[in-house]
């Protein structure tokens, strides 16, 4: 090849990395859409603070394992469908946001502390996967990407924990500690 040809292939390959870059930044930066659901419904009789609270949080919760899981399948399946990857990370990085809000504007009520506390786990590993993710991701490493599974998969656990400890607390009767609600159940 002459040095024209090589020139020319290296510009070719240099405009395909800054087209995936650009493409990526495009697509990274969208805002996600996420359907949140219904809460659950309990029995009436929780303070309008905790019911206000719950009726925040649970269905977001429920959404975000929704959410989780289905990246936890997409990374299972060594998936290379990247804005599918992009767009499901968005969307747990949305409600993250929304409970975090919720949690910042008013005090997590005591009955469901517990809940918050999976959740917290759930949070710091999800976010952490999503960092590795996309680290591996510029770099077109799948094997990376699929090693970040497993931070995911803890998440998911939590978050699935902490929606059932936010219902469990929600049907516990008054004055039942968190830790009776547990063992009856």
């Amino acid at each position: 090849m002459t040095g024209t040809g090589q020139s020319g292939a290296i510009g070719a390959v240099v405009l395909c990395l800054l087209i995936a870059a650009g493409w990526f930044a495009i697509v990274a930066g969208q805002p996600a859409s996420v359907a949140v659901p219904l809460p659950v419904a309990v029995s009436p009789g929780l303070p309008v603070d905790d019911q206000t609270y719950f009726d925040a949080v649970q269905p977001r919760l429920r959404a975000l394992a929704t959410e989780t899981a289905i990246l936890v399948d997409l990374g299972r399946s060594r998936s290379r469908d990247a804005g599918a990857l992009i767009d499901g990370q968005n969307r747990v990085q949305v409600l993250i946001r929304e409970i975090n809000l919720v949690r910042d504007e008013r005090s997590v009520p005591d009955r469901f502390v517990r809940a918050d506390a999976d959740y917290v786990l759930g949070r710091d590993d999800a976010a952490a996967s999503i960092r590795q993710a996309r680290s591996a991701l510029v770099r077109f490493d799948w094997d990376a990407m699929g090693r970040s599974v497993a931070l995911l998969d803890s998440a998911l656990a939590a978050f699935q924990a902490a929606d059932q400890a936010m219902v469990v607390a929600a049907t516990s009767p008054p004055g039942m500690s968190q830790d009776a609600r547990w063992t009856t159940r």
